[in-house]
This record gives C-alpha cells, structure tokens and sequence, in this order.
C-alpha cells in the first residue's frame, strides 16, 4: 500500500514540475492532485508539498519561462523587467502552492484582523467572514498551524496565535490567490491578475476564461469571466483592477 501512495503522490509531483515549466503557471498542489483525479485530502496534499521543497524553490526562478510568457503574448523581452521578475519570484515560499484558496483566505481574515483590531480573531468570526464552516475553518487553522503561521497556546480551552515571524508569509505572493480556469475545465493559478488579463486577450481569445480572486486588502471574493475580449461576468459588479508599482 505504501508503494502504491509513493507512486500516486510522484505522479502529482511528476504533472506539477511539468506545470511549472509552462509560463508564468503556478499551478498548486491541490490542483495538481484534482487534475489527476484525487480526492481533497490534506495529509496527502502535506506529504506531496514537503516533497516539492526543494523543486519548487529551484525550478520557479528560472529566466527562460518569463521569456516565454512575454514571447508568447507578443511583447518585447525587456531584460530590466525579466531581473525584476526574476528577484520576486526568489520570495515565492512553500505556502503559495502547499495551501489552497480556502486556507489563503483564512490566513489573509486572521492577518487582516490581527493587524486592524490588534487582537485573534475566533473561529466562529472567521467562519463568517469567509463564508466556510467551523469545521473547514478549524481544519484550516491547523493546516496554517502545521505550516508555522499559526501557534498554538496554553489558554483553557488551547487556541491559536500568529506566530512569531509570520510576517515571512507575507512576503512575495503571501496569501493571494488567482486561479485560472479554461473552458477545458483546467485550473492554475497566476502571479498576478493582470496575467489573466493577459492570457485571457492573448492566449485564449476564442474561449471562455474565468478568475477567482479576492481582494488584496480584505477577504472579499472575486468572480470575472471573460470571453471574446468581453467582459461577461464579474462579481461584484465593478470589479476594479489597479497596477501600480515604481
């Protein structure tokens, strides 16, 4: 039986390093293991991130694929853009493909809180402000604690803080999610909204792409369809996308 698990979890492992070497794709664990056909299961998505450390982190900093991307969109390689590219993905960690969206959002609700009303927020006001069930969302704390986001304490009855140092979560893609799905049914997530823009337009012109996202600033959720280079859904309504940067 354990054999068995190995060779499943290595065919996750085997179809996400592949993923990776396509443009600008950072594709997940879960979502690996629901192309393939598996079941949600966290211990399982845990086993299969701890063995990705290593390739995770060597196969993403790679020149060639940003090249790719921007070739494949049609626009100039602008080498001062692809070393900018190149220094922020040296801070994409473990957790932009070990968690999954629910998990992000929880870990963004408790950041939120935490750093606006400067206490920890409860597992009930956290059920509530992402929309989930106590049960998922105690499950999500212990993913987050399992992780080092989360710390547990001596309180009766025991509960959870932020970590000393969690701030490290925060750097490069942090908890932000954007996930990609083409009318295939495939599903992948992106460094930024403004690739889906991109893939949308340039890639896949002829077909329907959709974009799950949330707002950079709050937990709220986001939903855009576009088809044909039109805009079809969008959820809210007016969804606004800004680019800033220096």
């Amino acid at each position: 039986m354990r054999g068995r698990t190995d060779d499943v979890e290595q065919q996750v492992i085997d179809h996400l390093l592949a993923e990776w070497q396509k443009p600008m794709r950072l594709t997940t664990v879960a979502q690996g293991m629901a192309a393939l056909g598996l079941a949600r299961d966290r211990e399982r998505r845990w086993r299969i991130g701890q063995r990705l450390r290593r390739p995770w982190r060597t196969s993403v900093p790679h020149t060639q694929r940003f090249e790719q991307f921007r070739t494949a969109l049609g626009l100039a390689v602008d080498q001062a853009r692809i070393e900018q590219l190149l220094q922020q993905t040296r801070e994409w960690g473990l957790a932009s493909i070990l968690l999954d969206e629910d998990e992000k959002l929880v870990a963004r609700s408790i950041v939120v809180t935490q750093e606006q009303k400067r206490r920890f927020p409860s597992l009930e006001e956290t059920a509530q402000s992402t929309g989930q069930s106590l049960e998922e969302v105690a499950a999500q704390f212990e993913m987050l604690a399992r992780l080092g986001v989360l710390a547990s304490t001596d309180s009766a009855p025991p509960g959870y803080r932020l970590a000393r140092g969690y701030r490290r979560f925060l750097k490069g893609l942090g908890f932000s999610f954007h996930t990609v799905t083409l009318a295939s049914g495939e599903r992948f997530n992106v460094p930024c909204a403004g690739d889906y823009i991109q893939l949308a337009s340039r890639l896949y012109p002829e077909e329907t792409v959709t974009l799950d996202d949330s707002c950079a600033h709050c937990v709220d959720r986001i939903h855009i369809a576009i088809a044909r280079g039109q805009l079809i859904e969008a959820m809210p309504e007016e969804p606004l996308f800004y680019r800033g940067g220096t």
